[in-house]
């Protein structure tokens, strides 16, 4: 019997020995394609945004109501209505590390955490969230948090110290729920009452952006009597942004009786209003009460800050300081010509012109149209808005026929030009041609 067992074996082992070698394919997950943000200069997000191009990955993580973590060089993807957390069971996501989220056209990912102490999305210092958007910038992303915690960044938890964010795509809600938000803002900076400590950075490069504080913060900016000696930065590069203090803090910038973030636009459209109560208010771009306006720079697009008003008829600054404030601090507009000022009521802009960025500091209603003569414009799609947009630059070169080789940046086709007889002209990194009109 045992003979007749190995031989059995034997005679198996043979034939399986013919059956030629196969492998057994498992299917990838499906690519998912985003739009990333392409700089003015590489790695560089204050130099301006260039423009918005394709990619894909296929390395990532569905959302799902289960998800609580957002982990160190991993990709997230939202591809359908998602909900984490609700007002009886509230849920929050923690990023640790740098962390990619893609909100896929159509698809909502809403997270509630109105408990005290804790951010909606918490992203402390040194991690870091990215947002991106597909090319109809459809995709939603909503947090909603309580007291003592942003809608995404730091809360009491973390020791309110934020870490970075960045919008490329999609909308963004982030607000905090009645009551909510003491002393942390509600996209993003930092920190809870706690007189000290590290704010962050927000990098707006698409989307829509819609943030509102509650309880003396800022839509965007340091919670309320922050006092720390880091305040950290917000960048408005592209998109569309809403953002709304409450009570006495400013709509981008410091909350009440706190430090203020450095303040940079260089494109997008921008709408900031700052909040009042019924004895003081907020500047609409700047510093809640009792601050000092700080450093605000405007190289391109359109803002419109409008400062709050009281009830005795006082009012924060459009840009620069609320009420009590001793200084405006400066506006540099650059370019510095060109540029026209409007100050009104916060219901509405009048028609009355300042003549220089000095001037427009302290007006109640400040609205900035930049990027003039002395800047080249060109068009380009604007995958966010989903149509063909007007953009400058003043940072070119000039193509000639003696150029030879061109790198990263801009070049400028201002006349006829052929290359020909063995001439070849080398492009040596990531180049963009602006043609004029009529030129070839």
């Amino acid at each position: 019997m045992k003979k007749r067992v190995l031989c059995t074996l034997l005679a198996l082992a043979m034939v399986f020995s013919l059956v030629p070698a196969f492998e057994i394919t498992v299917s990838a997950a499906e690519s998912i394609p985003y739009q990333k943000p392409v700089y003015n200069t590489q790695n560089e997000p204050e130099s301006g945004l260039l423009k918005f191009e394709e990619d894909t990955v296929t390395d990532y993580t569905v959302v799902t109501e289960d998800t609580t973590q957002f982990e160190d060089g991993k990709w997230y993807v939202v591809t359908a209505d998602v909900t984490i957390g609700t007002a009886e069971e509230q849920k929050q996501i923690e990023v640790s590390g740098d962390a990619y989220l893609i909100l896929k056209d159509g698809a909502t990912l809403t997270v509630e955490c109105p408990g005290g102490g804790h951010a909606a999305i918490g992203v402390a210092k040194n991690n870091s969230l990215t947002v991106y958007g597909q090319s109809g910038g459809t995709g939603t992303l909503t947090a909603v948090a309580g007291s003592q915690g942003a809608a995404i960044g730091g809360d009491r938890e973390n020791g309110g110290q934020a870490g970075k964010i960045t919008v490329n795509g999609g909308t963004v809600n982030a607000t905090c729920s009645e009551n909510g938000g003491a002393g942390y803002e509600t996209l993003e900076i930092d920190q809870w009452v706690a007189h000290s400590g590290h704010g962050g950075e927000v990098i707006i490069n698409g989307g829509t952006v819609a943030a509102f504080g509650e309880d003396g913060n800022p839509g965007i900016g340091v919670g309320k009597c922050n006092r720390g000696s880091d305040p950290g930065s917000v960048t408005v590069n592209g998109g569309l942004v809403y953002a709304v203090g409450s009570n006495e803090a400013a709509g981008i910038g410091g909350g009440d009786d706190s430090i203020l973030p450095e303040i940079t636009v260089t494109g997008g459209t921008v709408f900031a209003l700052g909040g009042s109560n019924g004895n003081a208010a907020g500047a609409g771009i700047g510093s809640g009460t009792d601050r000092d306006g700080g450093s605000v720079t405007v190289s391109g697009g359109t803002v419109t800050a409008i400062g709050g008003t009281t009830g005795t008829g006082s009012y924060g600054s459009g840009i620069g300081g609320g009420t009590g404030s001793a200084s405006q601090g400066s506006l540099t507009v650059t370019p510095a010509s060109g540029f026209s000022v409007r100050a009104g009521t916060n219901t509405g802009c009048g028609a009355v012109k300042c003549a220089n960025a000095s001037d427009a500091l302290g007006q109640k209603c400040v609205r900035i149209y930049t990027a003039q003569a002395s800047s080249v414009p060109y068009l380009y799609w604007d995958a966010a808005q989903n149509k063909t947009v007007q953009g400058y630059t003043d940072d070119y070169e000039i193509l000639t026929e003696d150029t030879e080789t061109i790198s990263y940046g801009f070049y400028l086709v201002n006349q006829n030009l052929t290359y020909g007889a063995g001439k070849n002209l080398k492009i040596d990194g990531d180049t963009h041609l602006i043609l004029c009109d009529g030129k070839t």
